[in-house]
Parts: structure tokens; C-alpha cells; sequence
């Protein structure tokens, strides 16, 4: 069913049968502007109107590159989160971190004494130091009980 409007526009007939006389004129730029003297605002206008299409274009590649650089952001606190957490939570790792990325846990030390907690490395460098002591010791043990004499005798030295 064809849609009518009412009288005043066209006498009841329908809007594709309306003539063009009937019908509103388009809005030409000199409607839109009827003075001379602001022509400049329409080219104004123009150009405008052409930076936001090209702004338009790059729309998408830029919502890209801001959304990689946000998940390159959350990743690398993510990873920093979790790295950190394991450090604090593992004297172990934090040894195996200080022979393989020093700097890494110089960082690490830097950021507990400056959030108020101190000793840890002083803690770390004792610990070490004894594992390193005792390891030494064993190692010494080990290498004089090649030196018992051969062959069972027992020597007057050597406790039963």
C-alpha cells in the first residue's frame, strides 16, 4: 500500500507521483550560505569534510595499534606480576635469577628496600654463602676418602 501525505503537500496523492514543482528544493550551498562575503566557510567546510574521510580510513588501522600496544601493556605487567611474585616467594629462584639475570634481581632488591622491607638480600647472600661452604666441605670429604689406604689395612691413624 502506497503511503499518501496530506493535501497541503500534494493533494493526497502519492509521494512518488508528486511532480517536481510540488516538491521542497534540494538545499544548494547557496541556500546554505547566502552571502557572498562567507564563501570562504564553505571551502572551509569542503576541506573539513575531506580530513574526516581520511581520517575515517585510518580509523580501523589506528583502533588496531592502540588495542596491541594496550595487550603488549597487559602482558608485560602480567609477566612482571608473576616474575616479581616468584622472586619474592623463592629463595631458590632468586639464586638461580642472580646467576643468570643479576641485573633483573638487583632490580627486585631495589623495589622491596624502597617499598620499606630490608634484609632480604643481606638474607639471600648469607644463605648462599653457607650452601656454598657446606658444598665445598662435602666436596673435600669426598675427595680424602680417596686417599684410605689400599688394600684394608688399617692404619694406626684411622679411628675404627
Amino acid at each position: 500500500m502506497l503511503r499518501t501525505y496530506p493535501t497541503t503537500i500534494g493533494q493526497g496523492k502519492p509521494y512518488h507521483t508528486l511532480s517536481k514543482s510540488v516538491l521542497p528544493a534540494p538545499m544548494t550551498s547557496s541556500a546554505l550560505f547566502p552571502l557572498e562575503g562567507i564563501s570562504f566557510l564553505k571551502q572551509e567546510l569542503e576541506t573539513a569534510s575531506g580530513y574526516c574521510r581520511m581520517a575515517r580510513t585510518l580509523e580501523p588501522l589506528a583502533k588496531k595499534i592502540f588495542k596491541g600496544v594496550l595487550v603488549a601493556e597487559f602482558l608485560g605487567v602480567a609477566g612482571a606480576y608473576v616474575l616479581f611474585n616468584k622472586m619474592d616467594t623463592s629463595q631458590d629462584f632468586r639464586q638461580t635469577m642472580s646467576k643468570k639475570f643479576p641485573f633483573i634481581l638487583e632490580v627486585y632488591y631495589k623495589s622491596i628496600e624502597y617499598s620499606g622491607m630490608y634484609g632480604v638480600r643481606q638474607q639471600d647472600q648469607e644463605k648462599w654463602l653457607n650452601n656454598k661452604s657446606k658444598d665445598q666441605s662435602s666436596r673435600s670429604a669426598s675427595h680424602l676418602s680417596c686417599l684410605r689406604p689400599v688394600g684394608g689395612k688399617k692404619d694406626e691413624h684411622t679411628p675404627l
